[in-house]
């Protein structure tokens, strides 16, 4: 916050004094939240919005900037640059600015009577006007419409003609339009835009609840996680499956100034190995992580920007995952990925570490990843099923038999698998098949002789993979 804040809500409270401003849109103490229904905003959006930090100008108008969301303007065109309510909202006089993304002003008069328009935007090609809707004898509710014209004063009849905001006395903003990217100009419909032009807004008064990366990795002597994590990606023409599987168990636990030592008895075991060793985990303090949730963050990765939302609370966080981001060498256009198949997110947890990640797989290039934990034990409480990893005769625990291969006719297949998947190799499916059975026999004579790829989903969603030739 850039405030002190005795300092500022004294100054807030003469300002508006003098001002004889009531109807401020965002106050210092609420929480906004709004639901969108069309495009406008990225998926991954909080759709909250608060008073991130104030600022009083040397002309005395006191200057208050929402916190920043993802933003869709056009096509494909996202930014972070800030919020529903604009980049910045001024309180001078009897009126309201409110700052667009090229830094111009829509200026709102509340204390207006319902005969007078005023002129609340103008540019090179358009003028807005706006004015108070209703009866005078309301003073609590202030509904405002637009009227837009070109330079000659011809009405253009545009978009925002359909388009209003209400302020409530005491709540403030309850409707908006997207005043980052007004007026709009040359949109005739929502379609055109992705805009909602019904953003309604509720108070919510409990404060953003953060969880910081010093409580998702508070961990103390006899403490234990058992991870298991299950990756498989497609290489030239063959799925090749890593199997991971992790026990933590917490020894000692030393903080230095900010920063917390840990040593851990480790037992790992993947495909191929096992290991069984003590280790020391370091946790340094993450500002990034730490952050509010819902707020639109940006990281500069030489010229290239991203962006993304962390959506979370007091005990979970989730982080896109560098596929889920925005990005782009604009700020005021960022784009949005394409990718194959989910989008994966990191999930932390308070007190159990992270990042996890649900199952997400690909369809075009046969990728899945899921990283779980499996087990926990936190002081006197436990929950799921431990690992037992005792030995490398567990690396082929969930070896499957599948035979013969190359195959002519019938295919054997021996495992404690659920389902059987063949691709071909331009990644479609050519066959589907529920296992009921530890072992069954499957007729491939429908199939064209050649080179395939087989997955066998296991019991835990993990699978085995391959590659069958048919003769």
């Amino acid at each position: 916050m850039k405030k002190t804040a005795s300092i500022i809500l004294i100054t807030i409270a003469l300002l508006q004094s003098t001002f004889a401003i009531d109807f401020q849109p965002i106050y210092e103490n609420q929480l906004l939240e709004f639901q969108d229904n069309s495009a406008t905003f990225y998926f991954s959006s909080g759709k909250r919005l608060w008073i991130d930090s104030t600022k009083i100008n040397t002309n005395g108008s006191l200057s208050i900037y929402p916190s920043k969301d993802i933003i869709k303007g056009t096509h494909n065109c996202y930014t972070s640059e800030g919020s529903l309510l604009g980049k910045e909202i001024i309180m001078s006089g009897d009126s309201i600015l409110f700052r667009n993304i090229n830094d111009s002003s829509i200026i709102i008069k509340p204390n207006y009577t319902n005969d007078i328009y005023w002129q609340a935007y103008k540019d090179s090609n358009i003028i807005v006007q706006a004015r108070i809707e209703g009866t005078l004898s309301d003073a609590v509710n202030k509904t405002i419409s637009f009227k837009t014209f070109d330079k000659t004063m011809s009405p253009l009849g545009s978009f925002l003609d359909t388009c209003k905001i209400k302020l409530n006395k005491t709540n403030g903003i309850e409707k908006a339009v997207d005043f980052l990217h007004f007026p709009f100009e040359g949109i005739t419909t929502i379609s055109d835009f992705g805009f909602d032009k019904d953003n309604n807004f509720s108070l919510n008064n409990v404060k953003n609840n953060n969880l910081t990366w010093a409580q998702v990795y508070d961990f103390q002597a006899g403490d234990e996680i058992d991870i298991n994590e299950v990756t498989s990606i497609l290489n030239q023409s063959s799925l090749i499956t890593t199997y991971n599987k992790t026990i933590k168990r917490y020894l000692e636990r030393t903080t230095i100034a900010d920063t917390i030592f840990y040593r851990v008895d480790r037992e790992y075991l993947n495909n191929t190995s096992y290991i069984h060793d003590t280790i020391i985990e370091k946790i340094t303090p993450n500002p990034y992580f730490d952050n509010l949730s819902y707020q639109a963050i940006t990281i500069d990765y030489g010229g290239y920007l991203e962006a993304h939302v962390i959506e979370g609370n007091d005990t979970l966080k989730t982080i896109p995952s560098i596929i889920e981001t925005v990005g782009g060498s604009d700020s005021k256009c960022l784009n949005e990925p394409i990718a194959d198949g989910c989008f994966s997110r990191g999930i932390y947890k308070k007190g159990l570490g992270g990042p996890y990640y649900e199952k997400c797989e690909g369809t075009i290039t046969l990728m899945s990843r899921s990283t779980s934990l499996v087990y926990y034990k936190k002081g006197s409480t436990e929950w799921g099923t431990p690992l037992t990893l005792d030995s490398k005769e567990e690396i082929n625990s969930n070896a499957s038999i599948i035979y013969p291969n190359p195959v002519k006719s019938e295919l054997n297949i021996k495992a404690e698998a659920t389902r059987f998947l063949l691709y071909n190799l331009t990644g479609d499916l050519v066959l589907n098949k529920d296992l009921n059975c530890f072992e069954e026999t499957i007729s491939l004579d429908g199939l064209i002789p050649g080179t395939y790829l087989y997955k066998l989903i296991n019991k835990d969603n993990s699978f085995n993979s391959g590659k069958l030739i048919k003769e």
